[in-house]
């Protein structure tokens, strides 16, 4: 019996844009309304801003995206981002017809994240849709950097992924770590040279020795108590390794998405507790109809995505 429904996974973030010479008073909330404003203003006019985020990248492919389908309301922005492949047929290059970009015949040529962006409080939110295969977070991130570029109104754009119980929270609070467990595919192990350098070469040479397609780090530091103490003595080493990761996930928001896995056994001061960082990102899971396979309703996707946003909203306010 053929599938009625999809379940699609969203993740809520902070955007924060930094205005350009002459728009200084402007907040963030300012700037994101500007910019979707003249994305809808030149959609109306067929002109579309497709950029390719690896241009200038020698031999690299092309990856090209495009801002669809965006709607305006009074505090809220609904976009979608769409991801060319490239193995797309010559009349999706530069100047293909966007109407057709997610009809069923294209499906295979096409990758579209839903996502929408809250303007009723002091700081835009963005609720985006996890798709593995098609724009992640990173090059939302990347479209907004540029698009703010092209309009002359931001220079830059930094998208913030909202953890349960925050990064910089727990960094500040770190007492101990007792265990980390990480894990990264091959084509990204390069990104522990940004953790620890002894780790990065240790798995680069495992890598040239026994080649892999994931490694997994699971490092135990031990439970040691203090003599006629229920307190645990702190893992120096732990804590070192553990504070690298917590500077490794705030220095950018795309870090989070070259780790397959990453969970910790720290003590924040009410003894051991385990967080997966992960499985720990705010997110909403929707039950989606199918109007055919793997392609969603988009009416029932956006009564039911725009309800999650209100809910989420509303509790933020309230936490």
């Amino acid at each position: 019996m053929a599938e009625t429904t999809m379940d699609i996974e969203f993740h809520y973030c902070d955007i924060k844009l930094d205005p350009y010479k002459g728009y200084e008073n402007s907040t963030s909330l300012d700037l994101i309304k500007a910019i979707f404003n003249n994305l809808q203003a030149d959609a109306r006019t067929s002109k579309h801003h497709v950029i390719d985020r690896r241009a200038g990248q020698e031999g690299a492919d092309k990856r090209r995206l495009v801002v669809i389908g965006v709607v305006n309301k009074p505090y809220r922005r609904y976009g979608k981002l769409a991801l060319i492949k490239n193995k797309a047929p010559y009349f999706m290059s530069e100047e293909f017809d966007l109407d057709a970009i997610e009809n069923e015949t294209n499906k295979d040529y096409v990758e579209v994240t839903n996502f929408y962006v809250d303007t009723s409080g002091k700081k835009p939110i963005m609720m985006v849709e996890f798709n593995s295969d098609g724009p992640r977070i990173s090059d939302v991130e990347y479209y907004l950097r540029h698009i703010g570029k092209t309009y002359n109104l931001s220079k830059y754009c930094t998208i913030s992924l909202h953890v349960k119980g925050e990064i910089e929270e727990i960094a500040r609070n770190l007492k101990n770590v007792f265990r980390i467990d990480l894990k990264v595919r091959a084509e990204k192990s390069i990104y522990y040279k940004d953790i620890d350098d002894a780790y990065y070469s240790s798995i680069e040479s495992l890598k040239k020795s026994y080649p892999y397609q994931d490694i997994r780090l699971d490092v135990g530091f031990g439970y040691n108590k203090k003599i006629a103490s229920d307190n645990y003595e702190p893992n120096i080493s732990g804590l070192r390794l553990g504070r690298k990761l917590m500077d490794f996930l705030k220095k950018d928001t795309e870090n989070i998405e070259h780790i397959e896995g990453l969970k910790m056994k720290v003590d924040m001061g009410d003894g051991p507790e385990l967080i997966d960082f992960i499985k720990n990102k705010e997110n909403s899971l929707l039950t989606i109809d199918l109007v055919s396979k793997d392609r969603p309703n988009q009416k029932d996707l956006r009564q039911k995505a725009s309800a999650a946003f209100d809910e989420y909203i509303e509790n933020t306010k309230t936490k």
